[in-house]
């Protein structure tokens, strides 16, 4: 009896701890990432929200950073499925890495009227896409370090925009635009030890 009590009580505890997809987060106040009074949580696909227990990461589901929420990164963390909105500003503190590894659909959506600030930053792993509407603001570095990520407007106007500095790591390539007309400006400096291409038809890159 007491071995199953044991296993048991190691399997609540695991279950309590470790976010899963069907856990959705959107902010409900400005502050910390890693304060889970800065967050609202779902697991009824956002049919009820209630007062986070946790703090999302990138096992979760869908994040939601919203207007006039500042959601501020100070302890480097993980995340994906990530959906700043219009008015929405995610900040990064100085020498903190906030990772977004390969995830399903967007891993990030920057919508019209949000901001994405450094001085810290952003670090892509595997085929991440990041769909940066225009009017956006991504202020934060951009470091591509594996895999290809995906950056572009997805949607009319098709005109995206990188405002931070950009890395490229070594294997690694920085994709803007695999579709018909997408475009990236890049106004930060560029650091290229990788790719860097626009393969759409039509598209363009300036930087």
């Amino acid at each position: 009896m007491l071995k199953i009590f044991s296993v048991l009580t190691i399997f609540f505890f695991a279950n309590n701890t470790a976010n899963s997809a069907n856990e959705l987060f959107r902010s409900a106040a400005s502050g910390n990432w890693n304060a889970v009074s800065t967050w609202q949580m779902s697991t009824n696909g956002g049919g009820i929200w209630f007062a986070a227990t946790s703090v999302p990461r990138d096992t979760s589901g869908t994040i939601i950073i919203r207007n006039p929420n500042i959601v501020t990164v100070t302890v480097s963390t993980t995340a994906n499925q990530m959906v700043i909105d219009s008015g929405g500003v995610l900040a990064i503190n100085t020498g903190i890495i906030l990772t977004i590894p390969d995830g399903s659909g967007n891993d990030i959506t920057a919508s019209k009227g949000c901001i994405i600030n450094g001085p810290g930053t952003v670090r892509t792993q595997g085929n991440v896409e990041i769909n940066l509407r225009g009017g956006s603001a991504f202020n934060a570095v951009l470091n591509v370090n594996t895999g290809i990520t995906y950056a572009f407007d997805q949607t009319s106007p098709y005109d995206g925009s990188l405002f931070g500095n950009l890395i490229v790591d070594a294997g690694a390539t920085l994709n803007c635009g695999n579709i018909s007309g997408r475009h990236l400006s890049i106004f930060g400096s560029v650091t290229n030890n990788g790719t860097i291409t626009a393969s759409s038809t039509g598209g363009s890159l300036q930087y």
